[in-house]
C-alpha cells in the first residue's frame, strides 16, 4: 500500500519520465520516438527545367507506435511532395516510411524545408533542409574587345580568340559569325552548329585581319548561345595605316613630328630671409602659375621642395626637403606652396644648386658620412639603393599613393617627360666648385656643374626666378643666368623676338610675372630646340639594315623629322612572327621621347 502511495504521489507530481525506479533500477515506460534522415538534401546543380527525385525517411525507433500528425513543406516553389503519405501516419515500432521530395530547376539558388511532426515524446519535430540550384550555362570571350591595332595595307595579322564555357551547366553555341567591313574574317571555317561545351571546354577561333587600303575598320564577331545574357556582340577594330609594305625588302619613308607638349614642373624655394610680406604673394603668384599651366598642358605635374642653407652655416638650416613630389592633382601643390614657412634670418647663402642636384638626382646627402639619417641636417633619398648618400641604408622619401606620380630624379618625375626646374631664390646660390665653403657631405658638395649634370641626365630645363635679391646680392642674377645657360634653357622674356636665359625677376605680386613665368614654361615644354634628334629601332628580327640619316642637329618640336629605312630582314615565319613589329621612337638629347610609332613587317 505504501509503493501505490508512493506512485501516485510521482504521477500527481506530473513528471515526464518514461520510467520508474523501484528496488530493481529503473525501468522503461512503454513510448514511441522518431528519426528523420537524411537531414538535408542537395539536389546540385541541374540544367533549367531538369527534374530529380530523392526522399527522406521516418524511422520510429520507439517501443509503441508512432503518429506522424504533420509533414509540410515551405520554400520555393521549385520543391514538391508528389505522393506525401496521408496522415495522420502511423508507424509500428521499429517501422520506417519513405517520402519522395521532387525538384524542378526554375532558378539560381533554390532552397525549401520539410517540416516532420509526431506523438515521439522526446523527438516531435524534425525538419529536412532542401537545396538544387540551375546549373546555368555562361559564355566568356578572351580577348572582348579584340584589337589589331595598327598594320600596313596588304600586310596580314591574326589572333586567336577562346569562346569557353564559364558557367556550372553545359553551354550549347548556335550563332558563331563576323558581320561589318568583312575585312575581318575567320582562318578557318566556323564549327558545325549547335555545338555543345562542357563546363570548362573552350573553342579557339582565329580570327584574321588582312586590309586593302588605309582606313579603320571595325567588325562584330557576333555570338548566339544559351547563355542567360543573350546575344554577344565582341567589336573587332583595327586600322590600315601607313606603314612598311609587306614584301621583307625595300626602302620605306618614315617622318616623324618633335612633338611635345608635356612637362614635369618642380618648384624649388629658397625660404630664408623672405619679407614676410611678400612670401604670402609668392605663394599665391606660384599657384596661380600652377593653375595657368594646367588650362594650357592638361597632361602636366607640378612638385614643390624647399632649402635654406647647410646646416653648419646657420640656424635651422637644411639644404633642401622635398615638400611634395610630382603630382596632377593641383590641390596638393597648392597646399604645399601656402603652408611653407619663410625664415627671417640668413646666412647670406642658399644651397640651390644642392636642391637642383637633390630634385634631379633624388640621391640623398650625408653631411657626416655615417650612412644614418641626422634629419637637421640630412637629406633622405627619393627612392633608397646602394648607390645612395646612405649606400641603401635610409630609407626613402617616394609616396608611391601620390596621383599622376612618376619614378624618376628626387621628385618622381615621369619618364619621357621634360622636367623644368623653377629655382626660386632670394640668397646667393654656394658654389663649392669656386671656392664657397661647405661642409664636404659623402659624394661632395653640390656646385654648378653637379647640378647642371643631373639636370642633363634626365633632359630638363631650369628656370631661374630672382626674387628682391638685386641689392644685398647682386651676384644671383648672374649665377641663375649661367645655370640657364648650360641647360639650354631660354625663351623669349621681353617680348623682343629674341630668346634670352630663362631668369625672371619677382619683388612682389606682379601680374607681368606671372604671365612671363607661364609663357617661359610652355615655350620650354612646346617651343624647345633640341640639339640632337635620332631614331631609336626596337627591331628584335633585325627587319631594318639602315636608317638615313643617322642624325638630326637643332630640330625645334613640333618639326617634322623624315628618315628613309632599308628593310631586309628574314625570319622563319611562325604564328608568332606572321607580322613582325619595330617600334621606332625619335629621341631629342638621348633622353626624350618625342613620338613613337609602330611598323609592322611581313617577313620572308
Amino acid at each position: 500500500m505504501r509503493w501505490l502511495i508512493v506512485l501516485g504521489l510521482i504521477a500527481g507530481c506530473g513528471s515526464s519520465e518514461t520510467g520508474v525506479r523501484g528496488d530493481k533500477g529503473e525501468v522503461a515506460l512503454p513510448a514511441p520516438g522518431m528519426e528523420v534522415a537524411p537531414a538535408s538534401i542537395d539536389f546540385g546543380a541541374l540544367p533549367l527545367d531538369a527534374s530529380a527525385v530523392d526522399s527522406f525517411v521516418i524511422r520510429n525507433p520507439g517501443s509503441d507506435p508512432l503518429q506522424v500528425t504533420e509533414i509540410t513543406l515551405s520554400g520555393d516553389a521549385s520543391f514538391t511532395l508528389p505522393a506525401p503519405p496521408p496522415l495522420p501516419l502511423e508507424i509500428a515500432s521499429g517501422g520506417e516510411v519513405t517520402v519522395d521530395v521532387a525538384y524542378n530547376v526554375r532558378n539560381i539558388g533554390e532552397t525549401a524545408m520539410v517540416y516532420v511532426a509526431g506523438t515521439a515524446p522526446e523527438t516531435p519535430e524534425a525538419t529536412v533542409d532542401l537545396s538544387g540550384t540551375w546549373a546555368q550555362p555562361a559564355l566568356c570571350i578572351e580577348p572582348d574587345p579584340i584589337l589589331f591595332g595598327d598594320i600596313p595595307p596588304l600586310c596580314v595579322e591574326e589572333q586567336t580568340v577562346l569562346l569557353e564555357s564559364c558557367g556550372d551547366g553545359e553551354l550549347t553555341l548556335d550563332l558563331i559569325a563576323i558581320t561589318g567591313d568583312g575585312i575581318m574574317s575567320f582562318v578557318e571555317d566556323a564549327p558545325e552548329l549547335p555545338l555543345v561545351l562542357a563546363p570548362g571546354e573552350g573553342l579557339a577561333l582565329r580570327v584574321q585581319f588582312a586590309p586593302e587600303e588605309e582606313g579603320a575598320v571595325e567588325d562584330l564577331l557576333v555570338v548566339g548561345s544559351d547563355d542567360p545574357g543573350g546575344l554577344r556582340e565582341v567589336p573587332i577594330t583595327g586600322r590600315a595605316a601607313d606603314g612598311l609594305l609587306c614584301d621583307g625588302v625595300g626602302l620605306f619613308d618614315l617622318e616623324m613630328e618633335a612633338e611635345y607638349q608635356l612637362a614635369d614642373i618642380a618648384f624649388l624655394l629658397d625660404l630664408g630671409k623672405w619679407h614676410t610680406a611678400l612670401a604670402p604673394n609668392l605663394a599665391a603668384d606660384l599657384a596661380d602659375v600652377t593653375a595657368s599651366i594646367r588650362a594650357e598642358i592638361p597632361d602636366v605635374t607640378f612638385g614643390v621642395a624647399s632649402y635654406r642653407d647647410y646646416e653648419p652655416y646657420g640656424y635651422s638650416m637644411y639644404p633642401y626637403e622635398l615638400e611634395q613630389q610630382q603630382t596632377d592633382d593641383v590641390s596638393l601643390v597648392t597646399d604645399a606652396l601656402r603652408s611653407l614657412t619663410y625664415s627671417g634670418w640668413s646666412s647670406g647663402y642658399a644651397t640651390g644648386f644642392e636642391a637642383v642636384y637633390q630634385a634631379a638626382s633624388g640621391n640623398g646627402y650625408d653631411e657626416s658620412c655615417d650612412s644614418s639619417f641626422d634629419s637637421a641636417r640630412d637629406v633622405r633619398p627619393f627612392v633608397a639603393s646602394p648607390l645612395d648618400a646612405f649606400n641603401g641604408l635610409v630609407a626613402g622619401t617616394e609616396d608611391v599613393l601620390t596621383p599622376g606620380r612618376g619614378t624618376e630624379g628626387g621628385m618622381g618625375f615621369r619618364r619621357d617627360v621634360l622636367p623644368i626646374f623653377v629655382l626660386v631664390t632670394h640668397s646667393k646660390l654656394r658654389d663649392p666648385g669656386i671656392g664657397d665653403p661647405s661642409p664636404g657631405g659623402c659624394d661632395g658638395d653640390a656646385d654648378m656643374y653637379a647640378a647642371y649634370e643631373a639636370v642633363a641626365e634626365l633632359g630638363g630645363k631650369v628656370i631661374g626666378v630672382w626674387g628682391d635679391a638685386g641689392i644685398l646680392f647682386p651676384d644671383t642674377r648672374g649665377q641663375l643666368e649661367q645655370l640657364a645657360i648650360i641647360t639650354d634653357s631660354y625663351f623669349d622674356i621681353d617680348g623682343d623676338m629674341i630668346r634670352e636665359p630663362a631668369v625672371v625677376p619677382w619683388d612682389g605680386s606682379d601680374y607681368q610675372f606671372k604671365k612671363v613665368l607661364v609663357d617661359g614654361v610652355l615655350s620650354l615644354a612646346g617651343n624647345a630646340v633640341f640639339d640632337k634628334v635620332e631614331l631609336v629601332l626596337d627591331d628584335p628580327h633585325g627587319m631594318v639594315v639602315s636608317v638615313t640619316p643617322d642624325v638630326y642637329y637643332d630640330i625645334a618640336a613640333g618639326n617634322p623629322v623624315p628618315f628613309t629605312l632599308e628593310v631586309q630582314g628574314e625570319v622563319v615565319p611562325t604564328p608568332d612572327t606572321s607580322t613582325v613589329e619595330v617600334t621606332a621612337e625619335l629621341v631629342a638629347d638621348d633622353t626624350i621621347v618625342l613620338s613613337r610609332r609602330t611598323l609592322y613587317v611581313l617577313p620572308n
